[in-house]
């Protein structure tokens, strides 16, 4: 376990359900945060775009009676932004404490199954689309499958999940590229372990996804 996650005594609390939801979230700060965006559109602008789309993922996405959320927030000197902006309690909040995204979400499984999970799903604060049916389902597949990933139109995934914490399934990835979603699987394929795929959904990272869902307009 990360010694941040010791310190939130996590492991000796008995109020945790034994399914965990993971959320990646950054800190909304103007040219830190969608920054693709923010070059057509303003990085002000996207930026707050971005706080309020991941709010509403994150909202929407909760289901304390079947499992917990934690939020993974970055940058590490973060959290009392992200406490404050999403009005968490300190002890569902952990750092991402490692520059490579493929480490930062091994290690967020691994705290995960350390505080006593036996399921755990991790969805990015950017795929408008995903809701509790989907995370219930990944939940629920589990059961019967190693693994399970949502793949994005992007040639990533907007959701993985995990019975126990592997980290071949996060080597060798060209991350931030268009490879993502099919080295992940080939990871997979290559360990023997057992998958579902989810449907294809997509993140909003780009102009043209923001007038897709017509939300280019609205007041944020």
């Amino acid at each position: 376990m990360s010694k941040d996650a010791v310190n939130y005594n996590l492991c000796k609390t008995n109020s945790f359900k034994k399914n965990h939801l993971l959320i990646f979230v950054k800190a909304p700060i103007p040219g830190k945060v969608k920054t693709r965006l923010g070059k057509d559109i303003g990085h002000v602008k996207s930026a707050n775009l971005y706080k309020e789309i991941a709010q509403k993922i994150i909202l929407k996405c909760m289901h304390p009676e079947l499992y917990t959320t934690l939020v993974f927030f970055y940058p590490s000197n973060k959290r009392a932004m992200i406490s404050q902006w999403l009005n968490i309690e300190d002890e569902y909040l952990f750092p991402q404490i490692c520059n490579n995204i493929g480490d930062n979400m091994f290690n967020a499984f691994k705290d995960s199954f350390e505080i006593g999970a036996k399921k755990s799903v991790l969805i990015g604060s950017d795929c408008i689309d995903i809701n509790k049916v989907i995370i219930t389902d990944a939940f629920n597949s589990l059961e019967s499958c190693n693994i399970i990933l949502g793949p994005s139109f992007d040639g990533g995934y907007y959701l993985i999940g995990l019975n126990k914490p592997d980290r071949c399934v996060f080597e060798d990835i060209k991350w931030g590229t268009d490879s993502v979603f099919n080295d992940t699987l080939k990871n997979v394929r290559t360990n023997k372990m057992k998958y579902k795929l989810l449907k294809k959904l997509d993140d909003i990272d780009t102009l043209e996804d923001l007038e897709k869902y017509d939300i280019l307009n609205k007041s944020y």
